[in-house]
């Protein structure tokens, strides 16, 4: 404390305190290549609170002398302000596109090994970190409006060397290099910014902070002062003048082997040296920056333990006769159970699939895994249960509902689609190839299953005008009374039978399918009200459904009697303040003007745009439509 306090002249608290480095001493220069055009970067957009830090800033730095205003520039920068772990900004400037211009300075950096090396031996350590001392060295002065930034409140350029410029750390080394070249491998250690004075005896630790610090003169140039990076900056003397200091010395012990290889720098370099007394070891890591995302990577989407993780993969296979169901599970720990499942049932190739994938999951159960992972070639399935693809089939949504059931005996399963390549073994399983045991790890189960996992259960449907029809175009049946029989004859041919289902044949008409009486309530009602619907008539209502491809016998009369008991607009959709329509005989009726004056609804009508045409086109509709039916079978 004694030799800091005969010091305090050292001591630099603002950067205006620090004079910087006599040019002649050491200046930095752009060595841009010639074949390079100089860019200028568009102004970025930034916050009123960042904007004020900057301004603040950049006052700063002009107090100080650091920059000046510049009003031409070929190269221009933009102002990245960096929040610090403090919370306080720092004030970047973003040199990429001059960096990419500048070939690298191949100056050596001092060999961090030898540095351990050289610092073994000695009793006390003591570390400095140099303040401010990239803003120490002058910028060549052709050069300085290449580092011009532009922020809010206009143009700036450097006339000290500043921070992000590619080549400022071994222009730094090149000046400690020589304000310590004395000094350097007797007493004092430097890399970059950080200055190591190294003391053997105990009577020597304060002659050697004081060298090392700057607090004695020494023969060098005026105005040379020494380092800045980090936290504190190291200056000479010139001519019995000193210059100002921050220097923070700790003292320990050294003691132990040297450390291998740590990788290191700057200030790591002083934890290698005191973890040094602890006989650590350190070895090279690889590949920091694909580490560095890893462990970002992970710390975004989370840890996932799969250690637990049971896979299974599944395949199913279907041909005329029957099928079969190939499973693959295997444990965390390597065991592998593998299963050949017969169908003695007719199956297709989605239901041979599921059961394959209902059969697996009954065996992870039963060996007491909790997370499952599955593997199917079947796209269908995969995105069915992923809910990818909806499963319209009825039977396929009674497997659906089975395997959600199932899955919820599990803590996560989880279903992906692989290339059949890649399930090979599943699929030969699946199909009873050339089945052989495995290794003494795996255990190969044969079965057989009778009957499916998922059956439908119809129910039968009631009598209705489509059996006596259905079953003479099947059968060839006929009612045993003679007139009935030859009427079933001339009406059955205006149907046929495809797949057991009953279609309606016509002579312009596709064929219509044949509804059965429990099926047409839904169908009036969808068509009539429905997302598609709105609100026809009984007649056209019955149109719409021969259009839409459906028919059965009494549809005209079932059309007009649902539209008559469905609910009319008004129920629907509460009573309108006013009905405006043309001059129309249903809507100037008496009984349709009383109806809306006891509801309190205003009439208006429309006025015709052209009334010589008025009436035209419904009477030459009128006329189309009496051809037609003329023509046509109107049933």
């Amino acid at each position: 404390m004694e030799m800091i306090r005969a010091n305090g002249d050292l001591f630099a608290w603002t950067p205006a305190d620090m004079p910087g480095i006599d040019s002649g001493l050491m200046s930095h220069r752009l060595a841009i290549r010639s074949e390079v055009k100089p860019v200028a970067q568009r102004r970025r957009k930034m916050s009123q609170e960042r904007a004020e830090e900057v301004a603040r800033q950049t006052a700063s730095l002009l107090e100080a002398g650091f920059i000046r205003e510049l009003d031409y520039s070929t190269w221009l920068s933009n102002v990245v302000l960096v929040r610090k772990h403090n919370g306080r900004w720092r004030m970047c400037v973003d040199y990429s596109d001059l960096n990419k211009a500048c070939p690298k300075d191949c100056y050596p950096l001092p060999n961090i090994d030898a540095l351990v090396d050289a610092a073994t031996g000695y009793r006390y350590l003591s570390f400095m970190d140099a303040y401010s001392g990239y803003n120490q060295i002058p910028v060549h002065r052709p050069n300085e409006d290449k580092t011009a930034f532009i922020m809010p409140g206009g143009t700036y350029c450097y006339k000290v060397m500043p921070f992000g410029l590619k080549n400022a750390g071994a222009t730094y080394q090149r000046l400690m290099n020589k304000i310590f070249s004395d000094l350097i491998g007797k007493t004092v250690e430097v890399y970059v910014d950080d200055i190591l004075a190294k003391t053997a005896r105990p009577d020597d630790l304060l002659s050697d902070l004081e060298n090392g610090s700057g607090s004695q003169p020494r023969k060098v140039p005026s105005d040379t002062p020494d380092e800045e990076s980090g936290l504190h900056q190291r200056r000479s003397a010139a001519g019995g003048k000193a210059h100002r200091i921050v220097p923070i010395p700790r003292c320990i012990g050294s003691k132990g082997p040297t450390l291998l290889q740590p990788d290191l720098a700057g200030r790591m370099m002083t934890w290698a040296i005191e973890l040094s007394q602890y006989d650590l070891s350190y070895e090279p890591r690889h590949a920091i920056r694909a580490q560095a995302m890893a462990d970002f990577l992970v710390e975004v989407t989370g840890t996932e333990d799969t250690s637990t993780r049971w896979k299974l993969h599944m395949d199913g296979a279907s041909n005329q006769t029957a099928g079969g169901a190939g499973i693959i599970l295997e444990s965390p720990a390597g065991v592998i159970y593998e299963k050949s499942v017969k169908f003695e049932f007719p199956v297709s190739n989605n239901q041979a699939e599921y059961e394959a994938l209902l059969g697996g999951l009954v065996l992870a159960r039963e060996v007491g895994a909790t997370r499952l992972e599955v593997c199917s070639d079947s796209q269908v399935i995969t995105a069915q249960v992923n809910r990818s693809y909806q499963a319209r089939d009825s039977l396929l949504q009674k497997y659906l509902e089975r395997v959600k059931e199932l899955s919820k005996q599990f803590e996560e399963v989880t279903v992906q689609h692989v290339p059949r390549e890649r399930n090979t073994r599943a699929d030969l399983l699946s199909k009873l190839a050339s089945m052989k045991p495995g290794t003494s790890n795996c255990s190969l189960i044969q079965g057989i299953t009778k009957e499916p996992a998922v059956a439908l259960h119809l129910t039968k449907m009631s009598p209705s005008w489509m059996d006596p029809i259905t079953d003479f175009s099947k059968n060839g049946k006929l009612p045993g009374d003679g007139k009935e029989a030859k009427a079933l004859r001339r009406e059955a041919a205006k149907y046929t039978v495809i797949q057991d289902q009953l279609f309606k044949k016509g002579l312009s008409q596709l064929l219509l399918k044949c509804l059965h009486p429990d099926q047409t309530d839904y169908m009036l009602r969808e068509v009539h009200e429905g997302c598609c619907g709105h609100h026809i008539g009984g007649r056209a209502l019955a149109r719409k459904l021969i259009r839409a491809g459906y028919y059965w016998s009494s549809m005209m009369n079932d059309s007009r009697e649902f539209v008559k008991n469905a609910p009319s607009v008004i129920t629907r959709f509460g009573i309108p303040k006013i009905v405006i329509s043309d001059n129309g005989m249903q809507f100037t009726d008496k009984k349709f003007a009383e109806f809306l004056t006891g509801l309190g609804i205003k009439q208006k009508f429309s006025s015709v745009e052209h009334p010589q045409t008025n009436g035209q086109v419904e009477s030459a509709n009128k006329v189309i439509l009496l051809g037609l039916k003329k023509r046509l079978t109107d049933d």
